[in-house]
């Protein structure tokens, strides 16, 4: 008779609990991945936090594909571009400043948690809860077709600032600057460009091209990024950029796709098992989701500011109204270092996933919400449009075609009820 250990009996309830509580979430209309979340939690709170997967490796390679498949559809005009930049500066000075002053006056309410936060520990916390969930927007975001979108590319252009403001702090965190070799990766990785790219044209259609995508970013991209005392997040990214130009990127982004998802889903159950919950942490983080509509308001003020139409910067901002895994990094470094109590990781775990459950009926029915409060939104915009913002004019026209191919080509040849062809 065949008995399992202790650990692989805690795997399976793991991988069991992540796929139903998953599927529930899916079933209510709601992203699987706050099921993770969730699964996460009930694992910790029943004590089954003892398996043998290796999360904390999976959660990285997650976190690695992520930022990769992000680098392979990357406009780097589009990060010049003044709402992109413009607009994640600013957000981010102003959130932190308005979530500091928040945390300053909030220890009235009672909150032992709150009573002994020192300036740099406040203007900490407000540093990591000031970004917003790369992972949240680009699910939704392909999940409905919008990447391309400008409110995507919008939306997008900023988390990418922010993201390169979390991996720099996480860099400099670590107490000690890059090795004198960092200074040779740009030339290493243009050197590399050519050979990387004649991988990718010759690498065919089946298996050889995921996988070439995980040399890519592994070897290449994290592991050269370590060796000279940088942060391996970046690297992906970066080598992402690198060979994002090339005609089979697409192709290549496509394939790693499920792997992608796959891994994520251990960086969000292990977010979950990161410590158990108790009333102070749960009542703290809901007095930062009800913050979240200050953060959201400012992202939408911005991108009106700098000229986006309301419906644009109503999309983009809903994308944004979230906390982010990002801020869970910087804040589980603070409290590695000592910087700030392990009892704000846990409070920031639970104010993102309570962010993501706000967030996400919102983000399904976004036009419908725009076209009940359009009048009103209407009024921030400014008089000057955004040059890839405009409203198109149909003038007179009945039908609109999109896509001149062949039978784009026989419809522009319609007369009358008849479809002619050439």
């Amino acid at each position: 008779m065949v008995f399992l250990s202790t650990a692989t009996f805690i795997n399976s309830i793991w991988i069991g609990s992540v796929f139903l509580f998953g599927f529930a979430f899916k079933r209510l209309n709601l992203p699987p991945m706050l099921g993770f979340l969730v699964a996460g939690f009930v694992m910790n709170f029943l004590g089954l936090t003892n398996g043998s997967l290796a999360l904390e490796e999976i959660a990285d390679l997650g976190i690695f594909l992520l930022l990769f498949t992000i680098g392979l559809k990357l406009d780097l005009k589009g990060l010049a571009k003044p709402e992109v930049w413009g607009g994640a500066t600013i957000h981010a000075l102003t959130t932190i400043f308005l979530l500091s002053l928040f945390l300053l006056v909030t220890p009235a309410i009672g909150l032992a948690i709150l009573t002994d936060l020192n300036l740099t520990q406040v203007g900490l916390i407000a540093f990591a809860l000031s970004f917003s969930s790369t992972v949240f927007a680009v699910k939704f975001l392909e999940e409905k077709g919008e990447m391309r979108a400008l409110h995507g590319r919008s939306a997008i252009g900023i988390l990418i600032m922010q993201d390169l403001m979390a991996v720099l702090f996480l860099t400099l965190s670590k107490g000690d600057f890059p090795s004198i070799w960092a200074l040779s990766i740009p030339l290493v990785l243009i050197a590399a460009r050519p050979l990387l790219l004649h991988i990718i044209d010759h690498i065919g259609h089946g298996e050889l091209l995921p996988l070439s995508g995980f040399f890519i970013v592994l070897v290449v991209g994290t592991t050269s990024f370590s060796f000279v005392g940088l942060k391996p997040d970046l690297g992906a990214l970066i080598v992402g950029i690198i060979v994002g130009s090339h005609v089979r990127s697409a192709e290549l982004s496509r394939s790693l796709y499920s792997f992608k998802d796959l891994f994520l889903v251990g960086f969000f159950f292990q977010i979950g098992l990161t410590g158990i919950p108790q009333l102070e942490h749960v009542l703290m983080a809901l007095l930062l989701v009800c913050v979240l509509p200050v953060k959201s308001f400012i992202y939408f003020i911005v991108l009106t500011r700098f000229h986006l139409r309301a419906r644009t910067s109503l999309l983009s901002t809903l994308t944004l109204s979230n906390y982010s895994e990002f801020g869970l990094l910087v804040m589980a470094i603070a409290a590695k270092k000592g910087w700030v109590s392990p009892d704000w990781l846990i409070i920031a775990a639970l104010a993102l996933t309570f962010s993501f459950l706000a967030a996400a009926p919102l983000n399904i029915k976004a036009n419908a919400l725009y076209d009940r409060l359009a009048k009103l939104l209407q009024r921030f915009e400014t008089n000057t449009r955004h040059p890839d913002d405009y409203e198109l004019d149909l003038g007179v026209a009945d039908i609109l075609i999109f896509g001149m191919g062949p039978f784009g080509t026989m419809a522009m040849t319609l007369r009358g009820n008849v479809f002619q062809t050439k």
